[in-house]
């Protein structure tokens, strides 16, 4: 039985000694564990604020990219509008010397007048000229004749033609390289402008994806600090425990060696010839007679024996054992032979049940332990996952919404877009019509101010016949009709500035159309770069949604598999409780039953001894 017993504390010592360097090993890989999730934490935290300072910095560029354009949009407009002006101003300054020399080449037939007056009152015109031509029309009026200077007036305004189809020539020239500059700078800005927010976009995924490995990573380190806490708790209190054990062992063995030494010493006695040789000269007689003698067997009980008997129906009582009960009975029958071969027996069988009942208690503990530790790091995990596909859920919704609003936004914008075309293209029909009809009007009233011009210019010089004959004939006419000269001046001019009007509205609707055809370009291209950015955003969020679903899904296998294994550790809990968990308080019941059984054996020994 003491060997039994050193062996089952060998076991359980070995158990010790295992467990202790598993969970030291668990503990040290924990440990390990905390101190790479918390370089991880940190240096994922690092790259979080980096990423999001340069998103922040690409947002600023974009913003001043945006502003730029706008501003060069702004000062376009501003350009387009000079050019406009300018235009018209070259275009009107033209045409009225165009009129001016017109008039000019009739050698003084024609009413110059107006039109060099008009010729002077215009902007573009330099005060050289001006002053050129207001002196040729106050000779002019000062002699009556026009063809003094007229040579001189008329190279002047041939120079200024000549001057203002190249000025006209270089504006346009200037204009187009305007537009075209414009229009680099815009796709330069434009294309700026979708890079960064790609860029940004990349760079605020990947703070987002960072984001959720932290979230994660720090998940981790709470349940391996939690592990860890769990795991050192439990190595302190196995050491402490396998010491207790272990000292509790080998007390259990000395105390053990001194009952062996009692027991053994009591069997000396009860083999010594005082108490055997006795028992072998009078016992037989007495178990050979009758049951009529057992009045006189009853006297032949010795002293010792009736004192151990009654200590044992006592101890029996008090402790409620069975077995001390029985022994007291056999006590009665033999008091020798049968005694000592109980007494070891019984101490035999105790130490049985003790060894057993312990190892059964070291195995319980151990699985107990094993799967306390199991449950909690299971639920925990259950938990932690339960939050993730939570979060995943709610994120994946979030990013469903902002794909379906940026589709809506797509579709404001194409419709807003096919509106705008409608409109201008309406526009542009409306003012290429305009154009033509005063194109063609201004050649109408052209042709009719040549016919009316050349009329009156020939009339002015008609000659009437010179009536010689006698006065006793009807007064008829005497002077030649030369038209109506004085109403011809009005005609002219008003012939003359319905020209300029048409000449006016041509120019002003030709910029117009300019302008509402650059204002429809930069909308048009504004709505293409807000599409493709928007385009951009929606692959983004679908990728990272896609990501997000495939994340949801194995948070979903990974939730069925850690469930299954919390349920099967439930289930081995359950099997656990009735023998180990249930059984523990019988087991420290029985154990200081079977104390006390010993030591009542001890005492009966020291009684049949002698000893008390």
């Amino acid at each position: 039985a003491k060997q039994d017993e050193e062996v089952a504390f060998a076991k359980y010592s070995q158990w010790c000694k295992n467990t202790q360097k598993t969970t030291d090993d668990d503990i040290k890989a924990e440990k390990r564990d905390e101190e790479e999730l918390e370089a991880e934490i940190q240096q994922l935290t690092e790259d979080i604020r980096e990423l999001k300072k340069q998103a922040e910095e690409l947002d600023e560029n974009v913003a001043t990219w945006t502003q730029d354009k706008k501003a060069a949009a702004e000062v376009r407009g501003m350009e387009r509008k000079d050019f406009t002006a300018t235009l018209r101003d070259y275009t009107e300054s033209e045409t009225a010397i165009k009129g001016a020399i017109a008039e000019l080449e009739k050698q003084g037939q024609g009413d110059d007048a107006d039109s060099l007056l008009q010729v002077g009152s215009l902007s573009t015109v330099g005060e050289e000229a001006k002053a050129r031509i207001t002196a040729y029309l106050d000779a002019k009026a000062r002699t009556g004749a026009g063809t003094k200077g007229l040579d001189g007036i008329k190279d002047m305004l041939n120079d200024l033609k000549a001057k203002f189809k190249t000025q006209l020539r270089d504006l346009e020239k200037k204009e187009l390289e305007a537009k075209h500059d414009f229009e680099q700078l815009q796709q330069q800005l434009t294309n700026e402008i979708d890079g960064a927010t790609q860029s940004r976009n990349r760079k605020k995924g990947a703070a987002e994806s960072k984001g959720k490995r932290k979230g994660e990573a720090e998940g981790e380190l709470a349940s391996t600090k939690a592990d860890l806490e769990s795991d050192t708790k439990y190595l302190d209190d196995l050491k402490a425990e396998c010491n207790v054990k272990a000292n509790d062992f080998e007390n259990r063995s000395k105390l053990r060696g001194d009952e062996i030494d009692a027991l053994q010493k009591a069997v000396d006695i009860l083999s010594s010839d005082d108490v055997s040789g006795a028992a072998d000269k009078h016992l037989p007689s007495f178990v050979q007679r009758s049951s009529s003698f057992a009045q006189l067997r009853s006297a032949m009980f010795s002293p010792t024996q009736a004192k151990a008997q009654e200590y044992l129906l006592e101890q029996s009582s008090q402790i409620n054992s069975q077995m001390l009960a029985q022994l007291s009975t056999l006590v009665s029958e033999d008091p020798f032979q049968k005694v000592k071969k109980l007494i070891k027996d019984m101490v035999v069988r105790l130490k049985e049940e003790a060894n057993e009942e312990a190892e059964k208690s070291g195995w319980c503990n151990t699985e107990l332990t094993t799967n306390e530790r199991q449950r909690v790091r299971k639920t925990h995990q259950v938990e932690v996952l339960h939050s993730d596909i939570d979060e995943l859920q709610a994120h994946i919704s979030k990013l469903s919404q902002q794909i379906a609003d940026e589709h809506a936004a797509i579709a404001s914008i194409d419709e807003a877009l096919t509106s705008a075309t409608e409109t201008r293209t309406a526009e542009a029909k409306k003012n290429a019509a305009a154009i033509q009809d005063a194109q063609g009007a201004q050649q109408a009233v052209k042709a009719a101010l040549v016919i009316l011009k050349d009329f009156y210019g020939k009339a002015k010089d008609a000659e009437s016949f010179v009536d010689t004959r006698a006065k006793q004939e009807p007064e008829t006419f005497d002077e030649p009709y030369k038209g109506m000269q004085s109403e011809s001046t009005g005609v002219i001019g008003m012939l003359e500035v319905i020209q300029s009007d048409f000449t006016r509205l041509e120019a002003d609707t030709k910029a117009s159309e300019a302008a509402a055809s650059d204002e429809f370009k930069e909308f048009e291209s504004d709505s293409q770069v807000d599409k493709a950015s928007k385009n951009v955003q929606i692959d983004n969020m679908e990728q990272e949604r896609e990501t997000k679903r495939e994340e949801l899904t194995q948070a979903k296998k990974s939730l069925d598999s850690t469930q299954k294994e919390l349920s099967a550790a439930l289930e081995y809990y359950d099997k656990l409780k009735p023998s180990c968990v249930s059984a523990g308080v019988d087991y420290q019941e029985r154990t200081e039953m079977r104390a006390k059984e010993i030591q009542s054996l001890k005492e009966t020994l020291k009684i049949l001894n002698g000893e008390i």
